[in-house]
């Protein structure tokens, strides 16, 4: 009896044990497949701001950071807002800095640390005819935006090391830096500077007549690859200790916008502004996967209307996302005018495979003029891009503002689309809107075999088109005067619709 009563419970305890392993796998598959936060937002105050990083902290909250012109001394002062999962504004400070001008250019985590962000906050003074500028490590309370500790390195007079990425390793904090010359407005040189982490500067390397666009850093190695520019690709290894293992060239041209982003740790890719090509038309993007042995594996370019202009965004324009690799650019974007463009832009964020195969294009945007500075992984799987808005609407008020894009895997935005004919979120877009006797079709790579069709407002189609291309011309003349509504079905689904006006 006794141990028949033992038996079954021992059975009662199995039963109750495997139960609750299918409810914790359950919640784990619940909490994979849960959607996951999207949202299109931009932040106005009532001065100007100059946005060029994004990151994420505890409680999946993100800190934008730059800087802020002060209306009354007419300085940059060093900027910093926070916002939640939503996209919601929580909190945002400045930093003053006295008769000065200062931005946060980088951050960084440390490790063991909680509740920490550091920054790299670059200063300038004007004293008499010299400038004087200093780069500022700043620990920042992630809570309450506080600077809670910091040091300071001098450049030499008329000169300012700027940041542009950043490296961390098992003990080192490796800054990769353009060199500034003030006087000029022109830049010399790349240098790398390593500190420990309490921030002491322990070793120094610099090259002249470069631009930095590039940082990778090999751990199992333990070197890091410094990549400029001056009118090729230029790949120094150094060791930790910034002494040069080996330098070599790949053999093609790259311009400043370029960015290099690790895929693995044997490959990376570069993600640059290309421009004339026999195949290709002005002002687009090209794509280089290569292999630690610095050997171009593959190569990849797109472009949307010949007529328009495609550029990779202005920093940390590529991320390695889900085995995909996520660009963000900037899509009918006149640098000519930069920043108070007359008509308005799109930020365009393309998915390519490690392959480099295009997967899908998608636009945001159309109603301001924006100008993406930052992509970046985020811990749901999904990314976030950051930079600046301008609303060319009002041009009286010159002002540029942050926004926050924040896409799913997919890189959607599927939540806050309450406009179904004027959605944030674009697979197609259709110019010049109001037009007259063309109608042009710009469409992401994933719409191809889908058709085009036009209505008007009775409802009646009047054009259909099969779409082959990522960018096709409709001929409207023939059509009246009036508004029209547009829709693409692909796979017998409508997949984007909008609204068109002929003059």
């Amino acid at each position: 009896m006794k141990d028949s009563s033992f038996t079954l419970l021992i059975k009662i305890k199995q039963k109750k044990m495997k139960n609750r392993i299918v409810f914790f796998i359950f919640c784990l598959i619940a909490i994979n497949s849960s959607a996951q936060n999207t949202f299109f937002k931009w932040y106005p105050t009532e001065k100007q701001e100059f946005i060029n990083n994004i990151n994420e902290v505890l409680n999946g909250c993100y800190i934008i950071s730059g800087g802020q012109l002060d209306t009354n001394s007419f300085t940059r002062q060093a900027y910093l807002l926070k916002i939640d999962s939503l996209g919601n504004r929580i909190m945002e400070t400045v930093h003053n800095e006295n008769d000065s001008n200062s931005i946060y250019l980088v951050a960084f985590f440390l490790p063991n640390e909680t509740n920490i962000i550091n920054f790299i906050k670059i200063k300038e003074n004007n004293i008499n005819s010299d400038k004087f500028s200093s780069m500022y490590f700043e620990k920042i309370n992630t809570e309450t935006l506080d600077i809670i500790s910091f040091k300071e390195f001098h450049a030499p007079i008329n000169q300012s090391y700027i940041p542009q990425q950043i490296c961390i390793t098992d003990s080192l904090i490796l800054t990769h830096s353009v060199i500034s010359e003030l006087l000029s407005n022109s830049y010399s040189g790349t240098i790398v500077n390593s500190y420990n982490f309490n921030f002491d500067s322990v070793s120094t390397y610099k090259t002249a007549n470069t631009v930095p666009v590039g940082f990778v850093l090999d751990s199992s190695s333990r070197t890091i690859k410094s990549f400029t520019a001056n009118g090729r690709v230029n790949i120094m290894n150094l060791n930790y200790n910034l002494d040069v293992i080996d330098s070599t060239s790949l053999p093609m041209q790259i311009s400043p916008f370029a960015n290099v982003s690790s895929v693995s740790t044997n490959k990376y890719v570069i993600c640059e502004h290309e421009g004339y090509t026999s195949l290709f038309p002005l002002q687009h993007i090209k794509v280089i996967l290569c292999r630690n042995l610095d050997a171009v594996i593959d190569t990849v370019e797109y472009w949307n209307h010949p007529d328009s202009i495609l550029y990779p965004g202005l920093n940390v324009n590529s991320a390695f996302i889900n085995n995909e690799i996520f660009i963000t650019g900037l899509y009918k974007s006149n640098l000519s005018e930069f920043p108070y463009q007359t008509t308005p832009s799109y930020i365009q964020i393309t998915r390519i495979d490690t392959n480099m195969n295009i997967i899908d294009h998608h636009f945001y945007g159309g109603d301001a003029v924006y100008y993406p500075f930052k992509i970046m992984a985020t811990s749901d799987g999904g990314a976030i891009v950051t930079g600046l808005r301008y609303d060319h609407t009002n041009p009286s008020i010159k002002r540029l503002h942050p926004f926050a894009l924040k896409v799913n895997n997919e890189g959607l935005v599927v939540a806050g689309i309450e406009d179904e004919f004027n959605p944030i979120s674009h697979s197609a877009i259709v110019f010049p809107n109001p037009g007259k006797d063309v109608l042009n079709l710009t469409s992401g790579i994933q719409l191809n075999n889908g058709v085009f069709t036009l209505f008007d407002m009775q409802g009646r189609p009047v054009i259909a088109q099969k779409i082959n291309s990522t960018e096709m011309q409709i001929d409207a003349s023939n059509l009246a005067s009036g508004t029209y509504v547009w829709q693409i079905i692909l796979n017998n689904k409508i997949v984007e619709k909008g609204k068109w006006v002929k003059k």
